[in-house]
């Protein structure tokens, strides 16, 4: 859980798969970790990945409710998770799935 500067909550969530052998081992031996993050919202370049937050949102703001809503993070996560149930299968991507590959380097 994380906080924003005016103090309210919000969450993110990554995904990674892990090698056979465990992540010390990986990166003792170097390689390339599959990983990925999920957006609560539909992600467009070159915005970044926006987090699952309790805040009220932009329209609700407008229509002066100012009440957060914690059900409504919890349900958007919910409703991705056959977006990453897929990630983790066969790596395909979606919308709301940002994916790359880190490489880590044998130290020297």
């Amino acid at each position: 859980m994380l906080f924003d500067r005016k103090r309210e909550a919000f969450f993110s969530v990554q995904l990674y798969i892990e090698p056979g052998e465990g992540v010390p081992a990986f990166l003792a031996a170097g390689g390339t970790l599959h990983v990925a993050a999920l957006s609560a919202i539909r992600t467009w370049w070159p915005m970044g990945i926006v987090p699952f937050r309790a805040a009220p949102t932009f329209f609700d703001r407008l229509r002066r409710h100012r009440v957060p809503d914690v059900e409504r993070p919890i349900q958007q996560f919910a409703t991705l998770l056959p977006h990453a149930e897929s990630w983790f299968k066969g790596r395909t991507g979606s919308r709301f799935i940002v994916d790359g590959r880190l490489a880590v380097r044998r130290p020297a």
